[in-house]
């Protein structure tokens, strides 16, 4: 999922500190921690993060110094602690320009399979619950009903994704081992997205890749306020 980037500095952090808990940072922390707001271009998200929604995505420290370095410190380079089931976003391994917004479902050393559509994670299929269908509008502007699942991986967080075909060509994959020091990444959209089943195209995310994890977002594609967390909590993660 291709993403427009728009990069605010220290000075913005003041009322994002202000309004956010999660990401409410103290004097010290806030100075040494930056923000960028993303805007989504695509619907490989969908219905986590809807075409042309803005969400705040937090860098890693040690990232966001390499603007400030007179303010670098050994506090400043520590790296981003990725969880799976975070939303991150990562320069693509083939277009190392090009920026995608995912969901981290395989950790390093896990084993990652996809059969029938339902998500295998070491062997083991996830949770996967058929919930009330997602109403999208066609290219003509005819709402369309389409599949809705909440998926609930190993750890217990959970989160909503979308079966747009039943046996599309992803929907069944070999057995894929995350390399250490890699992440696998998935759409939400697993029918409308490019992930890490495509190897040629992206493939495992090798960790230094990742700039950031997405933590809310804030306006929608009308400009209309829109503050809902994206940083998955073990039972909810919205």
């Amino acid at each position: 999922m291709k993403k427009r980037i728009y990069s605010f500095g220290i000075p913005f952090l003041v009322p994002v500190a202000l309004l956010t808990a999660d990401i409410g940072y103290d004097a010290v922390d806030f100075q040494s921690t930056r923000m960028k707001s993303y805007n989504a271009v695509s619907g490989s998200m969908k219905p986590t993060i809807e075409t042309g929604d803005r969400f705040l995505v937090r860098l890693g420290m040690h990232r966001s110094f390499q603007a400030y370095p007179f303010l670098l410190s050994s506090h400043s380079l520590a790296p981003l602690a990725v969880e799976q089931g975070d939303i991150v976003t990562f320069a693509v391994p083939s277009s190392p320009d090009t920026i995608y917004a995912m969901r981290v479902v395989g950790m390093p050393g896990d084993t990652i399979q996809m059969a029938s559509g339902v998500l295998h994670i070491n062997g083991q299929p996830v949770n996967r619950e058929r919930i009330e269908d997602y109403v999208d509008l066609d290219s003509e502007g005819v709402p369309r009903r389409i599949a809705r699942y909440r998926e609930t991986l190993p750890s217990g967080v959970s989160y909503d994704t979308l079966d747009l075909f039943e046996g599309s060509l992803l929907d069944d994959t070999r057995v894929f081992e995350v390399p250490l020091g890699h992440y696998f990444v998935l759409g939400d959209n697993r029918d409308n997205a490019v992930d890490s089943r495509e190897a040629s195209r992206v493939g495992f995310v090798p960790a230094e890749n990742v700039n950031g994890i997405a933590t809310r977002t804030y306006f929608d594609r009308n400009h209309q306020l829109l503050w809902r967390n994206l940083k998955p909590v073990s039972g909810n993660a919205r």
